[in-house]
């Protein structure tokens, strides 16, 4: 009884560090995707912009 109560004892460990491993993969997985988002918006403001100088020069 002893031996399998260790055995599972091993098991959760390694669930929980798998588990621990993936919530930090995927927090920074998160965190790179909402960048990636943020420097699209920029860069599509940036494009707003430029294009609204460009009109205005035009004018």
């Amino acid at each position: 009884m002893t031996h399998t109560y260790f055995l599972e004892k091993k098991m959760i460990k390694k669930i929980i560090l798998i588990l621990v491993i993936l919530a930090v993969f995927g927090q920074l997985y998160w965190q790179f995707l909402s960048s990636k988002n943020d420097l699209a918006k920029k860069s599509a403001a940036m494009e707003k912009a430029t294009e609204a100088e460009h009109n205005e020069l035009q004018e």
